[in-house]
């Protein structure tokens, strides 16, 4: 044990060193700076995980609107788009993110999550990637992540009667002649030729909306006030997906039908040729390997029909229409079944045969003549001469190729809604 003395002066010595301020300054800003640096280092990572976070969302956002935005697209003839998964990455790498860094990356169509799950026409990117950090790596375990999540919707706009489908064809909607053409609606192609719309000659158009992938040559045919939109996003295919039915045995070859009579539903075989004062029976009349002709005179009639022409088993060799221009022509499409709408429907899988003479539709009639329905031929080019009356002002045409050369009356808006709308894609950033 200590001697008291010395335990004495031990203590006085332990408040003196207490008492003694010599050198305190320098230990406060070593320890002060200490703190600020450790402030500055915290700051220096958050604001790097901050730009990282908002660098992702800023992509994930624009690459849901791509992907959402190419899948539409996909759906419109004659487009070739890319898979999602591409589409989204070099959105990505166009916003300056380094996709090589990221830790995940999905896209879901339809969404897995959210308000929007199940959604066919929506789709979700999820992102994730780790934060470089710097002096907070002394003081955090693991190593923290930037995620990201966005969902784009797309949804149709627009009210157009006329759509056509081929992708590179001149005057894919020709209006010629002495053609009065007027349009309650709107007229698109997907071709992006330079003169994608052409309205020659005397014809006189009227039309709400003009819109194509390419230009338009209107040679001021097309009547103001219209809102034209070349070089336009394509229009998609209301009727893709359509199918015909299975093939059927025969029910009627080569029938030539004249004088007064009823025609029956059924598989038709080879050409079907009307003469006289025909009426078609209510249901779907299928024409395997043949035309449909209507002849000089004939007075045909026909509710809740519709005419599929196709070429079993590989549609090679599918019909076509010719309605001369002396007949009178009234048919209109059925309210219900699988086929609702649907007036005229060609084999989705016949080949495509536009700018041929041989391949082309002819509707044709006379001023009493009237259609109610839609007209389906994707493959082929139609000619509308003489009259062609739409009653209640509702059609819709899509076709591979348009030429008018007559009077085509569709004065009305068209708001059946049994017949499906032909829109305009619009892509909106719904989360």
């Amino acid at each position: 044990m200590l001697p008291m003395k010395n335990l004495k002066n031990a203590f006085l010595g332990t408040k003196k060193f207490a008492r003694d301020t010599a050198g305190a300054t320098a230990v406060l800003f070593s320890l002060g700076t200490v703190v600020v640096m450790g402030s500055i280092a915290f700051g220096v990572d958050a604001a790097n995980w901050f730009q990282t976070d908002r660098r992702l969302q800023t992509g994930a956002d624009l690459a849901a609107i791509a992907a959402a935005s190419n899948k539409a697209l996909n759906g419109a003839f004659g487009y070739a788009g890319q898979d999602m998964i591409t589409t989204v990455t070099e959105e990505f790498e166009r916003d300056g993110v380094d996709t090589s860094r990221l830790s995940s990356l999905a896209v879901n169509s339809p969404p897995l999550s959210g308000a929007f799950a199940g959604d066919t026409n929506a789709v979700e990117v999820i992102v994730s990637q780790d934060v470089q950090i710097f002096f907070a790596g002394m003081f955090v375990d693991d190593t923290p992540q930037a995620v990201a999540r966005a969902v784009a919707r797309t949804s149709g706009s627009g009210d157009f009667c006329i759509l056509t489908l081929h992708p590179t064809e001149s005057g894919a909607v020709t209006f010629t002649g002495s053609t009065t053409a007027l349009l309650g609606c709107g007229v698109a192609t997907n071709s992006n030729a330079p003169d994608a719309v052409l309205a020659t000659g005397s014809s006189i158009v009227r039309a709400t909306v003009v819109t194509a992938v390419g230009g338009i040559d209107d040679n001021g045919n097309i009547e103001t006030p219209v809102t034209f939109h070349e070089y336009a996003n394509p229009i998609i295919d209301p009727f893709d997906g359509m199918t015909v039915p299975a093939s059927a045995p025969c029910d009627h070859n080569n029938v030539m039908a004249s004088g007064t009579q009823t025609l029956t539903p059924g598989v038709y075989c080879g050409d079907l040729r009307v003469n006289g004062d025909i009426t078609f029976a209510p249901g779907t009349y299928v024409l395997d390997g043949g035309s449909f002709v209507i002849n000089a005179g004939a007075d045909t009639f026909g509710d809740d029909v519709t005419f599929i022409f196709t070429d079993s088993p590989n549609a090679n060799n599918v019909g076509r229409t010719r309605f001369n221009g002396t007949a009178t022509i009234n048919f209109s499409a059925p309210d219900t079944g699988p086929y609702a709408g649907i007036l005229f429907m060609q084999d989705p899988d016949a080949p495509v045969d536009v700018g041929n003479n041989s391949g082309t539709w002819f509707f044709n009639g006379t001023a009493d003549s009237s259609y109610r329905g839609a007209f389906y031929i994707p493959s082929s080019e139609v000619e509308f001469s003489g009259n062609a009356v739409f009653a209640n002002g509702c059609i819709r045409l899509v076709s591979g190729a348009a030429t008018f050369i007559g009077n085509f009356d569709v004065s009305q808006t068209c708001n059946d809604p049994t017949i499906p709308d032909i829109e305009a894609i619009i892509v909106t950033l719904v989360e």
